[in-house]
């Protein structure tokens, strides 16, 4: 599965804990903050926009229930990127968020792990196919020059034929 369709079945999933929780999910703008956020992190991670984006979510964090639960979506590219700085603000606002809401964190965590196994399985999807690419190409040239070879072998050995008929006649 490519990056665009694991983000989007991790925010319905998301979405669906904010229903099961009881919290509205047409919060638009907690969603685009996320999504904003998480583009970022694809697109520019380790930049400073990436770090001012993920300390403003990480404190959104804090105070708003819809934004902790959709921390797994911020977090997905945050793993898949490996910039940890965004992992570590964001698990901060998290833990705040839980410690003075008092929560369940037991749904947020596996949340929290479907995020980082989906993440981990990308980012190896990404590098097998990167080598796939790599393999088939090598393959075609080598396929290339031992057809190229052949072509000249039998080009030698027709014109030795050619040659050897030539001085018995």
């Amino acid at each position: 599965m490519n990056k665009l369709w694991d983000k989007f079945l991790l925010g319905l999933c998301c979405c669906a804990f904010m229903l099961a929780e009881g919290t509205d999910p047409s919060n638009i703008t907690t969603l685009l903050l996320a999504v904003i956020c998480s583009a970022i992190l694809q697109i520019k991670p380790s930049s400073a926009v990436a770090y001012l984006s993920v300390i403003a979510y990480s404190s959104l964090c804090i105070f708003s229930k819809e934004a902790l639960i959709l921390a797994p979506l911020v977090l997905y590219d945050a793993f898949c990127t490996k910039f940890y700085p965004a992992m570590v603000l964001t698990f901060i606002g998290v833990l705040a968020n839980i410690f003075t809401l008092g929560k369940d964190i037991f749904p947020l965590v596996a949340l929290f792990l479907v995020s980082f196994t989906i993440s981990t399985h990308s980012v190896l999807n990404e590098k097998l196919t990167k080598m796939l690419i790599n393999t088939r190409d090598n393959s075609k040239e080598l396929t290339t020059q031992l057809v190229e070879k052949k072509q000249s072998h039998a080009e030698k050995s027709r014109l030795r034929d050619i040659s050897c008929h030539a001085e018995r006649a």
